[in-house]
C-alpha cells in the first residue's frame, strides 16, 4: 500500500499527480494508493501522515506543505519504510528519493 500526502490540491497540476498515480496503480491487483491533502495545514498532513503509517503503509510519497514542522517526521517515517519527497524538500537528507526542481539554481540561471 501506498500513501500519498499532498501538501494541498488547490493546485489543479498536483489534482492531475494523484490521477496519474492512481491509473498507474490500477494496473496491478495487488497495489492500494491512499491519498490525503493537507489542505495547506502542517498541523493536518503530521496527522495524516500517522494516519497512513498506522494503516500500514509500505511506501510514503510526500509534498511537505513546510520543511521544518514536516522533517522530523519525514525522518522518523524513514528509518521504518522508503519515503519518496516530492516537489517541496525537507531540511537534510533523510528520504529515499527527491522528485523536484532546483528553484534557486532555476532563480540564479533567470537572473543572467
Amino acid at each position: 500500500m501506498i500513501g500519498m500526502s499532498q501538501a494541498n490540491l488547490v493546485e489543479p497540476w498536483r489534482v492531475t499527480m494523484n490521477r496519474e498515480i492512481q491509473a498507474e496503480a490500477a494496473k496491478y491487483a495487488d497495489m492500494r494508493v491512499v491519498f490525503t491533502d493537507a489542505e495547506q495545514s502542517s498541523k493536518k498532513q503530521i496527522n495524516d501522515v500517522k494516519n497512513l503509517m498506522a494503516e500500514g503503509i509500505d511506501l510514503l510519497i510526500i509534498s511537505p506543505n513546510e520543511a521544518d514542522r514536516l522533517t522530523p517526521v519525514i525522518q522518523q517515517i524513514y528509518r521504518q519504510i522508503p519515503v519518496i519527497v516530492l516537489d517541496r524538500s525537507i531540511n537534510g537528507y533523510g528520504y529515499s528519493l527527491f522528485i523536484g526542481s532546483d528553484n534557486e539554481r532555476i532563480g540564479e540561471q533567470a537572473g543572467r
